[in-house]
C-alpha cells in the first residue's frame, strides 16, 4: 500500500494484493512432503542394505568351521564363543561316548539281567543277561514298550512302581528257574526319570 500527496492537496493511493506468510508456507508444503518421502525411501533402502550387510555373514556362518567365514571384525567375539562352545560340546560328547561304552562293556559282561526303562515304560537298555533270561533272540535298538519286549506282568508292575519312586523286590520263575527281581528308580534328585530292573538267578540258593 502506498499514498502520495499531490500538489493540489489531493492524495493518490495505490495498493496491490500480496500473499500472506501462510500462503507462502502452503506453497512450500508440497515440496517439503516430496523431499521427505524421498528421504524416507532413501533411508529405508540404506537401512535394508546395511542390515543385509550385517546379517549376511552371520547367516552364512559355518558352525563346524566358524573362523573360515568371511566376516567383519565385530563378529570375532561371537566366532570365538562359537568355537569354544563347539569344543566343549565335542569334549562332552566324547566323554559321554566313553561312559556309554564303559557302561555297555560292564553290563554286557554281567550274568545278571539288567533292563533300563524310561518314565513312559519304554525299554532303553537290555543287556545280554536279560536277553538270555527272558529268551529274547533279537531286539531293535529303538526303544520299545516293556510288554512288547517281555510279556511278564511282574516286570511291568515292578517297572511302574519303581518309576513312581518305590523300590520293588519280587521273585520270578522262568523256565523252571527262580530269579530275584529288584527294581529301583533311576535319575538324580527328586525327579523320576525311569527305572532299573535287575534279575538275579537264585535257583541254587533255594
Amino acid at each position: 500500500y502506498y499514498a502520495l500527496l499531490l500538489e493540489d492537496g489531493s492524495v493518490l493511493r495505490l495498493s496491490i494484493q500480496a500473499d500472506s506468510i501462510w500462503a507462502k508456507v502452503w506453497q512450500v508444503v508440497p515440496w517439503l512432503v516430496g523431499i521427505s518421502l524421498l528421504l524416507v525411501a532413501a533411508a529405508a533402502l540404506m537401512a535394508r542394505w546395511q542390515t543385509g550387510r550385517i546379517v549376511r555373514p552371520v547367516l552364512e556362518l559355518d558352525l563346524d568351521a566358524p573362523f573360515d567365514a568371511d566376516a567383519y571384525d565385530e563378529l570375532a567375539p561371537l566366532l570365538r564363543k562359537i568355537a569354544a562352545q563347539k569344543l566343549q560340546i565335542g569334549l562332552a560328547a566324547e566323554d559321554l561316548k566313553m561312559q556309554q561304552e564303559e557302561f555297555a562293556a560292564i553290563t554286557q559282561s554281567m550274568d545278571e539281567g539288567l533292563m533300563v526303562v524310561d518314565h513312559a515304560g519304554m525299554v532303553l537298555t537290555v543287556n545280554q543277561g536279560a536277553r538270555r533270561i527272558l529268551g529274547l533272540v533279537t531286539m531293535s535298538d529303538t526303544p520299545a514298550p516293556l510288554l512288547e519286549v517281555s510279556r511278564s506282568l511282574v516286570l511291568e508292575d515292578a517297572a511302574k512302581q519303581a518309576t513312581a519312586g518305590r523300590r520293588v523286590e519280587d521273585v520270578m520263575e522262568l523256565d523252571g528257574r527262580q530269579y530275584r527281581l529288584v527294581a529301583s528308580r533311576s535319575g538324580k534328585g527328586g525327579g523320576t526319570r525311569g527305572a532299573v530292573l535287575l534279575l538275579m538267578d537264585d535257583t541254587e540258593k533255594i
